[in-house]
């Protein structure tokens, strides 16, 4: 009983209640238009938003550390993969409709 009286608190003042959102727990990441941009540049803009990277004491990453990262990493691959994609096109496009071993050999070289 005596545990249970010293976890109870009472407040003389009021507390302001307001309703719990799920956007109060969740990660802020900044977005920014990476399109015109080089890797260099989109690098140091990353490396900007995701500021100091944060460890539990266990050596792992931190929740909100963690999931920015991952976005950022994700949009690089984005960003890399953009003029991959379009080369690849450019390559099957060449031989579509006129050879079609040629083209299922670019077709097999990028997936």
């Amino acid at each position: 009983m005596a545990k249970l009286r010293d976890a109870i608190t009472f407040l003389d003042n009021s507390v302001e209640e307001r309703q719990a959102s799920a956007e109060d727990h969740m990660t802020k990441i900044e977005e920014f238009d990476f399109v015109d941009m080089t890797e260099d540049q989109f690098l140091e803009k990353a490396c900007e938003c995701i500021g100091d990277v944060k460890k539990n004491e266990n050596k792992t990453l931190q929740k909100d550390s963690f999931i920015r990262i991952f976005k950022y990493t994700g949009d690089f691959a984005k960003l890399r993969s953009k003029g991959i994609k379009a080369k690849a096109q450019e390559e099957r496009c060449a031989f579509f409709g006129e050879d079609h071993k040629k083209y299922l050999e670019a077709l097999q070289k990028t997936v």
